[in-house]
């Protein structure tokens, strides 16, 4: 190469920075919680408490035992509290 030209350097898979390496990976799965509890303050503060949760979503609250099977069929959830 020419005086006052570079040549250019060699990217490596292990140089790579954290904020590069942390925006190349998908962001983590949500864990999708269903919440059933006859108690509607206990099922709020549940659901307010999970809700602080960057990784949870509550997708359904159901008040009544017999509700719960009709709400995981419709919303799929990983938990079932």
């Amino acid at each position: 190469m020419g005086v006052g030209v570079r040549e250019p350097r060699a990217v490596y898979a292990g140089s790579m920075t954290a904020a590069a390496a942390a925006a190349a990976e998908p962001p983590p799965r949500c864990v999708r919680v269903l919440l059933a509890d006859d108690q509607s303050m206990v099922r709020e503060a549940l659901a307010a408490l999970l809700g602080l949760e960057d990784d949870i979503e509550v997708v359904a609250q159901v008040a009544r035992g017999d509700e719960v099977v009709d709400a995981v069929r419709e919303h799929r959830p990983d938990v079932a509290l």
